[in-house]
This record gives C-alpha cells, structure tokens and sequence, in this order.
C-alpha cells in the first residue's frame, strides 16, 4: 500500500477512535496504536501531528496525546483543507445534511471556465447544507463535468462527502485540489439559508478536484458563517 495512503488510514482509524471518548481524554500511547492498528510509529506520529495542526488532538511531550476540549467552532488548518463532513465531526459536532437538490443546467460562467466546459453546456448540479448538530454550517453547491453522469448515481446515498462518493462510483481518483478562500457578504438567500443577518460576512470556498491526468471533474462553491469557523496555520522550521 501505498504510503499516503496508508497514513489517511491510519488517520481516519484514529479519528473514529476519538469520537468514541470524550473530550480532555487521553489517547493511547504511540506504541499502543502501532500495534493495534498494524502500522509503524512513524506513520502513527505522522497523523497525530496532522490531527495536531488540526486542533484535533493535543500532545503534551512526556505525557501524551489528549482529545481538545469541545470547542465551539469548526476547526480547521490552512495547512491541509478537511472535507465538509469531516471537518464537521473531527470539530465535535454531530454531522448532517439537508436540502439535497440535484439538477442539470447552464451553470455560472466559473464553473464552466473551471471544469473546462463551453458556456452553453449543461452540468449536473449538487446543492446541499450541512449542518453541525443542528446548527447551519455550510451551504454548498457542486457542478460536475459533463463525463459524470449524474443520472447514474444513487443520490439517496449520498454522506456529504463528494470526492470519496464519486472516487466510488465512477472508479477514478482524485490527485489534487484547489481552492481559493475569500471574504463576502451575505445576500438575503445565502442569510436565510445560514440563519445570518443579511450582509454579514461569510467565507467563500471556490474548490477544483483534479484527476492525475489534470481532468477536472468537479468544482464547488460553498459559504459559511465566518464566525463559527476557526482558521489555523501551522509553519515548521526545516
């Protein structure tokens, strides 16, 4: 397997353990989950500092890693950008979807310019919100290329989770991502859809998955309450 690969597992092994303790609790040692879940301690070391940069997890040296304390926001790095529904769960909330709404037509000229479309071409669209226990989190919208046929797929199926939903059901793997974060503010749609006032300010994520080849197969524009979501950097001497 694999190397990346087999750290993405080992980090979501560990998520799923997280969210099976409480907060302040304290993991099991390095060791411990080298052995239970089969892995070297290096790839171990390796999620835990990436659940770290999250603010997943905090290490204490000599001590131990503990779960952070509930927090009261989606946490996320600069460093590495979470999946909606993950970034939702690893922050402690319960996550949900709502208002899935799947159609075909012309999309925003970004999105054709994106997805490398003409302007008259119809896409398949995926719009939805996300929510974080019952709180409104993130309002979102999808357009795939024309290649994907969204007629094929099992909606009803859908966890949120748009690369590893389309990874499975049209065999094809995502080699990167792109995306662009700026500031807005809110129209009264967008207000009403986030339980926000109108005009305030929202963050806007313009994200582009792309295959190994360079393909794009799809591209989102999704907006969320700027203050329930708390931003981190991370940076390393070398």
């Amino acid at each position: 397997m694999p190397k990346s690969q087999l750290y993405l597992q080992t980090r979501e092994h560990i998520l799923k353990l997280i969210r099976q303790i409480q907060p302040g609790e304290q993991l099991p040692s390095e060791a411990s989950l080298s052995q239970r879940l089969g892995v070297s301690r290096n790839t171990i070391r390796d999620a835990l500092m990436s659940l770290e940069q999250d603010g997943i997890v905090v290490r204490r040296h000599g001590i131990g890693t503990f779960v952070a304390a509930s927090p009261h926001h989606l946490r996320t790095s600069l460093n590495r950008i979470l999946p909606i529904p993950e970034l939702i769960t690893a922050s402690g909330f319960k996550h949900k979807i709502r208002d899935l709404k799947i159609g075909t037509l012309v999309g925003p000229s970004e999105a054709h310019q994106l997805l490398g479309v003409p302007p008259t071409e119809k896409l398949a669209s995926v719009t939805l919100l996300h929510l974080a226990d019952t709180r409104p989190a993130v309002y979102i919208t999808y357009w795939l290329h024309p290649t994907l046929r969204a007629d094929q797929v099992r909606w009803d199926k859908f966890d949120g989770h748009m690369q590893n939903f389309l990874e499975r059901y049209f065999h094809l793997r995502i080699h990167r991502s792109y995306v662009r974060i700026h500031a807005v503010k809110a129209t009264r749609e967008l207000a009403a859809k986030l339980r926000v006032k109108p005009s305030s300010p929202l963050l806007k994520l313009t994200h582009v998955a792309y295959t190994l080849s360079g393909q794009a197969v799809y591209c989102s524009t999704s907006y969320q309450d700027s203050e329930l979501l708390e931003v981190t950097v991370v940076r390393q001497r070398k």
